[in-house]
């Protein structure tokens, strides 16, 4: 697992798809794990759930990606989208407390 540390945010992400968008409003805080054939990133921001929900559905249609399937929770947001046959993301977003949690999940092709 990689681990980028420190209060900068990060404005590109190593390995992350060009046409997934990165949310500049972050704490700099991304993790990175691989595992078999999928890769997750994961870090936190200072938005609300609700902003980077927004942000991301906007986002991924602006850059082709189409929405699959949508689960909403209280303060908890999951996404699977498609791009193509082959490619697929899940995005999940969810409150913790005062920042919101962001994972994305990139199925390797």
């Amino acid at each position: 697992m990689e681990t980028s540390q420190g209060n900068t945010p990060f404005t590109s992400i190593e390995g992350l798809p060009t046409d997934i968008p990165i949310l500049s409003e972050n704490n700099g805080d991304l993790m990175k794990t691989v595992s078999q054939e999928m890769t997750m990133y994961y870090f936190t921001s200072r938005l609300s759930v609700k902003e980077v929900a927004d942000f991301y559905l906007a986002g991924m249609a602006e850059n082709g990606w189409e929405v699959m399937s949508e689960t909403t929770q209280a303060d908890m947001y999951y996404w699977v989208f498609m791009k193509g046959d082959t490619r697929q993301v899940m995005i999940t977003t969810a409150s913790n407390g005062e920042t919101s949690t962001v994972s994305i999940i990139v199925e390797e092709t």
